[in-house]
């Protein structure tokens, strides 16, 4: 009599934890069922975000390793400078810490179209996203933002050294 209770208990138990952890994709679960249990974030595709503008109430979040940057701006795009991560970030579906993202050492390429890198070692960013120190990345285009500007580049150096080791002479 006891085995016969013990049995008849467990398959009571076991029964029911189709019901304590359901099966995606049943025809017999309500589609938006699993939604509320996993709460799993779907990050966007398509570089928009959120549930507002862009977003289009999509609620994709935003990855740094997938889109342009962590942060969801206001205007539901993924981003990652103060215009995406500062006033506005949608918190729930990205990170919003109002800080830019600095290049590593060996990053040359900066700007808005560029993920909003910043050159470093007081380098200029030029019109076309690139760091660098002569006049074709510190004049006329030059992306103050992200980078010095300069209307003259240093001069060249003649003990055959150069770079922002040596007072950015080229």
């Amino acid at each position: 009599m006891k085995s016969l209770f013990l049995t008849l208990a467990t398959g009571f138990m076991l029964s029911g934890m189709g019901l304590a952890f359901p099966v995606e994709g049943t025809d017999s679960q309500d589609p938006g069922f699993l939604a509320f249990l996993s709460k799993r974030a779907i990050i966007s595709t398509d570089n928009t975000c959120g549930n507002s503008f862009a977003g289009a109430n999509n609620s994709y979040s935003c990855d740094a390793t997938v889109n342009t940057g962590g942060c969801c701006s206001a205007y539901g795009y993924c981003g990652n400078t103060t215009d995406y991560c500062g006033t506005g970030c949608q918190t729930a579906f990205g990170t919003c810490t109002g800080t830019t993202v600095q290049p590593s050492e060996n990053t040359i390429t900066c700007g808005a179209s560029n993920g909003g890198l910043s050159c470093t070692g007081g380098l200029c960013c030029s019109t076309s996203g690139y760091c660098g120190n002569t006049t074709d990345y510190c004049d006329v285009g030059c992306q103050s933002a992200f980078g010095t500007c300069t209307t003259a580049a240093a001069e060249p150096a003649t003990e055959g050294t150069c770079g922002p080791n040596f007072g950015g002479a080229t």
